[in-house]
């Protein structure tokens, strides 16, 4: 049964802002419909600030010399085995897809999106993200007729520094793998399991249920629907992806490119107006239909905050594996809507 279940709380102190009158602050703990995961929605109104100016930044990153840069890919980036390219290298348009100096799998690989050093996150087009997938998949592809025991892949977006990005030149990073994730996984099994108890395909009621709602559904372009989770993973909130009907990426993949690329500038977008600077995203991938289980994608926006560049994962995340959102899932989705 598609359950939305929400328990709130209360936290009660003596404010010094107000005379240490006392002071109760509300606090909703939410679990995920699928995962049963926990998290954790904080009534505090957030919002960033205008973001410090990047030129800064962007100086200091050129101090060295970046290998995504065009005098320097040829001298500065790895090659694949002529298996894998003939040439060296995969391009398309100005996409550039090497290897990775520093793999997190066997197969593991970076892809330079466009010749500029710099580019800011409301001024992706949908070319540049369509052809950074297009490249991106290609590999994996090509990953997968040299080696049958693949089962799994990912496209992956470290964007700017605080999510973790090494470079600031934007790339994508595809990932192809024998075994997947425990997050690919744990999705895989829920899928499953509510597909059995319930005779429904979870994602076929998730994207039904949310439209229908509304508070939740940022928007849709072709069959890829972007939404707000009701229990967000990340402190300063999320965006699911689900690609409607699609069990395995590997099919008609230019048409689902082509409409997550147009709903990904809108949320690029509107990320921007709302200050963040800095993302994460995952475009999961099973080369096997999983049981009840849609093809999906995640965006988690990233920051830091002043006047200390406090980071956006504290204890309770990173330890405790819960997470507090200081943007609810519902604001998120009243946020972006607009940009679609």
């Amino acid at each position: 049964m598609f359950q939305l279940i929400k328990e709130t709380k209360e936290a009660v102190f003596l404010n010094p802002m107000e005379d240490f009158k006392e002071k109760r602050v509300l606090i909703e703990r939410r679990t995920d419909p699928l995962t049963q995961q926990i998290g954790w929605i904080l009534p505090h109104g957030f919002r960033l600030k205008a973001p410090k100016d990047l030129e800064q930044a962007i100086a200091q990153s050129l101090k060295n010399p970046c290998p995504f840069c065009p005098d320097m890919v040829e001298r500065r980036t790895p090659k694949f085995l002529s298996t894998i390219a003939e040439n060296g290298r995969i391009t398309y348009g100005e996409v550039v897809v090497v290897p990775n100096l520093f793999p997190y799998q066997p197969h593991s690989a970076v892809a330079r999106l466009t010749i500029r050093h710099f580019v800011p996150m409301a001024e992706f087009t949908e070319q540049i993200l369509l052809d950074g997938l297009t490249a991106s998949f290609a590999y994996i592809q090509r990953l997968r007729g040299l080696d049958p025991g693949l089962r799994y892949g990912s496209i992956n977006w470290n964007y700017m520094p605080p999510s973790g990005g090494g470079l600031i030149h934007p790339h994508l990073q595809p990932v192809a793998s024998h075994r997947p994730t425990q997050f690919m996984d744990l999705m895989a099994t829920c899928s499953a399991a509510y597909l059995r108890s319930s005779g429904q395909v979870f994602w076929e009621r998730y994207v039904h249920e949310e439209e229908k709602t509304g508070e939740r559904f940022i928007g849709r372009f072709g069959d890829v629907s972007f939404l707000a989770p009701f229990a967000p993973r990340n402190m300063t909130g999320e965006i699911v992806v689900v690609f409607e009907r699609q069990e395995s990426i590997l099919d008609h993949t230019e048409t689902y490119f082509e409409s997550f690329s147009q709903g990904l500038c809108c949320i690029l977008r509107g990320l921007s107006a709302l200050h963040f600077t800095s993302l994460n995203m995952a475009l999961f991938i099973y080369f096997q239909p999983q049981q009840g289980l849609w093809t999906t994608a995640r965006i988690m926006p990233r920051s830091v905050f002043p006047p200390l560049d406090t980071g956006d994962v504290n204890y309770y995340e990173k330890l405790h594996g819960e997470v507090f959102c200081m943007i609810s899932p519902e604001d998120m989705c009243s946020y972006l809507r607009p940009y679609f």
